[in-house]
């Protein structure tokens, strides 16, 4: 018989499983043009990073500026290089990304046309920066800039940097009074030698068929504008697919496009550089799942209601878990709209419903009349769930979590549910669905402002690896909260169990002075990177960054193994391994 002693016995009721949270560390608010920092003036909006110098790029689309930071101490991060692109040659970087093979070495950014966002962008390819490098030198001096496609919003380098793929948005817009919407592409510029490269186009021009139109469309691929504002012809349909953000496949056969406001994922080969399938990426049940869909029912009310949402991913990724592929989607969720002609896809529920629009049960009906309930939620107002010129089945946008597709055949194999709304709830419910846009307003002023609308809005994602765990993090592109899940090492396929939520900053003085003051958090999340054990300047935990918009700013953070939240379900506890 096996006997313990008392201590041993206490021992052992008192062990829980460890958790994986975030440790804070650097903060670096980044200036703008003027070198002055002022609150939401657009200095960080995406990046990239070279894990094996730590140095991260980052750019500020609105103030087109790239600013250089040395990741080298995690407690003190240190701007090496700020530099202005010029607004009449260079033109606004929408993009940057970094890749280094046998090959070479490539900072490539993004550029809008120096003409309008509806004309053709491009592409420059710089030097990687050594630290006491007085500007950014393009590697192709004498003809530095490769043309792609309108509005290039998003480009990611394939493994072996030999190529990197465009997605050309090809926004709408006026040009000279006249409305354009440009065809949405994803270029693949070929790069044969630094100095030289070809542009291949992978077009979506076979929408335009009238059986593959109405293929997509029965599938659930959305067309929004359908027609020319200003002379009431066709608008076709290729011009209204919308390419956003890229992830190509380990084997760099193909990339992964997200069409957000298309509420698809296009596949395109990077051999024969053609779209190979369009994936209709469906809608969320919410009779399933809860979610707060008012900004006045006086709380945060989570419940079902008989509505779905379209996901629409913006961020997408792909991971290995069991040598098994995986993509993950942050579903943010995006309503369409073109300001210059007063046009939105949505409108509000209740507004809807005094016109007459919706046909669906009495009992859904009195819901969507009602403030408290959703009366307040901003649906598709035009042809998504309509049957004979009413609304029948009613969407909103965006899906309030993050899934895990299968690439192969584009299944949903897992989908969080309503657990990020309710972790917000549950952990820091004064900035529960909340946004960051006023900065005489404090956060707690601007909490349950998203309900309304697409929630939680995931809009950053990554995965990586500590103490033989595999992470996803997670992140809010508004109200600053960073969730960690970890992938369950006892179960075949991807099952994501929730670890820890953070949120940097305080909430209980106005935007404005917690930016001065430093204390304005991650506000506005963008993008993240992730530096692993390998090449960690901190022993023992990888880091990762974070860039955030609004707060114009960059973030480092370690992690540790530690109960969350620390101290409940049994002050004292030993953590262990699960």
């Amino acid at each position: 018989m096996i006997r313990l002693s008392v201590s041993s016995i206490l021992f052992l009721l008192a062990t829980v499983n460890c958790d994986v949270v975030l440790e804070e560390r650097g903060y670096l608010q980044l200036p703008n043009r003027e070198n002055n920092l002022v609150f939401d003036s657009g200095t960080a909006k995406e990046s990239a990073i070279d894990t094996t110098r730590r140095i991260l790029y980052v750019i500020g689309e609105q103030t087109a500026m790239m600013h250089v930071i040395d990741l080298s101490n995690v407690d003190t991060l240190n701007t090496i290089l700020t530099y202005n692109f010029n607004l009449a040659t260079e033109g606004k970087p929408l993009d940057v990304e970094y890749c280094s093979s046998a090959l070479g070495s490539y900072v490539a950014v993004s550029f809008e046309s120096t003409q309008h966002p509806q004309a053709e962008g491009h592409i420059i390819l710089y030097r990687p920066v050594t630290v006491g490098q007085p500007s950014l030198a393009p590697i192709n001096p004498a003809d530095p800039s490769i043309t792609v496609g309108p509005h290039p919003d998003n480009i990611k380098f394939t493994s072996d940097c030999s190529k990197l793929v465009v997605s050309n948005e090809g926004i709408p817009g006026t040009v000279e009074n006249n409305f354009v919407d440009p065809p949405g592409s994803v270029d693949v510029v070929v790069i044969t030698s630094p100095t030289s490269s070809t542009v291949e186009r992978a077009s979506f021009s076979f929408v335009d068929d009238t059986d593959k139109t109405l293929e997509l469309l029965n599938a659930g691929v959305r067309w929004m504008v359908r027609a020319n504002f200003d002379t009431n012809e066709i608008n076709p349909f290729s011009n209204n697919i919308e390419p956003e953000y890229i992830a190509i496949s380990p084997n760099d056969a193909y990339a992964y496009v997200t069409l957000q406001e298309n509420n698809a994922i296009a596949q395109i080969s990077l051999e024969s550089y053609t779209v190979a399938n369009i994936y209709p990426l469906g809608s969320k049940e919410w009779k399933y799942s809860t979610l707060d869909a008012s900004d006045m029912d006086s709380g945060k009310y989570l419940k079902k209601h008989d509505i779905s949402s379209f996901y629409q991913p913006d961020k997408i990724a792909f991971f290995e878990w069991k040598e098994k592929l995986y993509l993950i989607t942050a579903d943010e969720g995006k309503q369409f709209n073109i300001p210059v002609y007063f046009y939105t896809d949505s409108m509000l529920a209740r507004n809807l419903h005094a016109n007459g629009d919706f046909l669906v049960d009495p009992a859904l009906a009195a819901e969507l009349a009602n403030d408290t309930e959703l009366g307040r939620y901003f649906v598709s107002q035009f042809h998504d769930g309509r049957v004979s010129g009413k609304i029948r089945t009613v969407y909103g946008f965006g899906g309030r979590g993050f899934s895990v597709l299968n690439p192969s055949t584009m299944t949903r194999e897992w989908e969080s549910g309503d657990e990020i709304e309710k972790f917000n709830r549950l952990f820091y419910p004064d900035v529960f669905n909340g946004d960051c846009t006023d900065e005489n307003l404090t956060p707690f002023q601007e909490k349950d402002k998203l309900s309304t609308s697409t929630g939680p809005s995931l809009n950053a994602i990554i995965d990586g690896e500590f103490n033989g765990r595999k992470l996803i993090v997670v992140a809010s592109g508004t109200n600053g909260l960073i969730y960690l899940y970890e992938l369950s090492s006892t179960v075949a396929n991807a099952e994501l169990m929730f670890q820890s939520v953070h949120r940097r900053g305080g909430t209980i003085d106005t935007w404005g002075r917690l930016y001065s003051s430093g204390n304005i958090g991650d506000a506005g999340i963008e993008d993240m990177s992730w530096i692993p054990i390998e090449h960690s300047p901190v022993a023992g935990s990888p880091v990762l960054v974070v860039v955030s918009s609004t707060s114009g700013s960059v973030s480092a953070y370690t992690l540790t193994e530690r109960q969350f939240p620390h101290g409940q379900n049994g002050n004292g506890a030993i953590c262990q391994q699960p």
